[in-house]
């Protein structure tokens, strides 16, 4: 059996961003910057979807683009402690926080809200 074929590609860690990050200009609350730049590979991005804010330098992640996430995010699910590889100098780091029923049932009503949107589009 050879493991290397069915799992997913090992990628390098990212030590720097593809763009100058303190040239982008943010909104008030730091959730869209005016050039749409984000993430390790530079793309648009809306935090509201599967993103996540590093704790450090504020920029948003693409789940898809986040290499230490065990389990998919739910849209809005900002119940994370998460660190780039840029900041950090290493691997990711991902803390998942403690959800009160209330975040929870939140989370829940949000994605479902969400997804009947989609559905309808």
């Amino acid at each position: 059996m050879n493991l290397r074929s069915e799992s997913a590609p090992i990628q390098a860690v990212k030590r720097e961003f593809p763009y100058n990050v303190g040239s982008l200009t943010w909104d008030a609350q730091h959730k869209s910057n005016d050039q749409q730049v984000y993430c390790y590979c530079g793309g648009p991005g809306n935090c509201y979807l599967k993103m996540l804010q590093c704790c450090h330098c504020r920029q948003w992640f693409h789940e898809a683009c986040i290499q230490c996430l065990k389990h998919p995010l739910l849209y809005g699910d900002r119940f994370y402690v998460f660190i780039c590889s840029v900041c950090i100098s290493g691997p990711e780091y991902v803390k998942r926080l403690e959800l009160s029923w209330l975040d929870i049932v939140h989370l829940v009503l949000f994605n479902m809200t969400f997804q009947d949107r989609k559905s309808v589009v």
